[in-house]
């Protein structure tokens, strides 16, 4: 069968690792191919500039060979210079990039989710804030990959109510009788406002309300540990280390 041959194709490296003495291994996110791991030869020896550009967060159109298994680079091309991103942003895209890198399936084409991933780089060089920007990619992700509960209805069929009480059970919320606001449960109108998009309104305004902030971290952190099922996000350390001003 003859190797296919992908030409000029929007992408963004989530990761890149040294492979062998002078080639490197790029975990890439595309628009028509989804994710997908490349061969860049001899990159590590190389001095071309289409070899400079294989960074993250630098928007690229890439063109490789091959169709199972690990595909070979053949051109990379930078159409617009890399995103800017500064301290608590940087390490918020590598959250991102690392979400996509582990739980998105292989080579499963995902343009839409593609558009969220390049609006959400996008946002984090722009905006003070980054928690609606995250909460906005965290759902479009779940989405994506099939893993958002119903936010409007309980696992009783019944509609969610804004000052009912809910608590988390996989495959979604069931109402509760008590009030003891213990850390697992979540007020309706909560669940009701990530069912509108959490973050469309935030992200309008700039204005932020910090409950509302707070529990959707919480519940979609939730949702995002289960789907990965014990693996570990290193790029949550490395926040934590940079809000601590630790080193890496």
């Amino acid at each position: 069968m003859k190797a296919a041959h992908v030409i000029n194709q929007p992408a963004y490296v989530l990761h890149r690792r040294p492979y062998r003495e002078t080639s490197i291994i790029l975990d890439v996110f595309t628009l028509y191919h989804g994710r997908l791991a490349l061969m860049a030869r001899g990159a590590q020896t190389s001095k071309t500039i289409a070899v400079a550009n294989l960074q993250v967060f630098q928007p690229l159109m890439l063109s490789w060979t091959g169709g199972y298994g690990l595909r070979t680079l053949t051109a990379a091309e930078a159409p617009s210079s890399a995103l800017r991103l500064q301290s608590s942003a940087m390490y918020c895209a590598y959250y991102v990039n690392e979400l996509v890198l582990k739980l998105t399936p292989e080579q499963d084409a995902t343009p839409g989710l593609f558009a969220a991933y390049v609006d959400t780089l996008q946002a984090l060089s722009e905006v003070d804030q980054p928690e609606p920007v995250l909460r906005r990619f965290e759902l479009a992700l779940l989405q994506d990959i099939g893993l958002t509960p119903d936010f409007e209805i309980d696992l009783a069929s019944h509609p969610v109510q804004p000052n009912d009480w809910y608590r988390y059970r996989a495959p979604g919320f069931e109402r509760v009788n008590d009030d003891s606001h213990t850390t697992d449960l979540v007020q309706g109108r909560h669940l009701q406002k990530l069912a509108q998009g959490w973050a469309d309104e935030e992200l309008e305004t700039g204005v932020v309300n910090a409950e509302a902030a707070k529990q959707a971290k919480r519940i979609l952190r939730q949702l995002i540990n289960n789907a990965l099922n014990g693996r570990q996000l290193n790029s949550r350390k490395m926040f934590q280390q940079f809000s601590k001003g630790e080193k890496p």
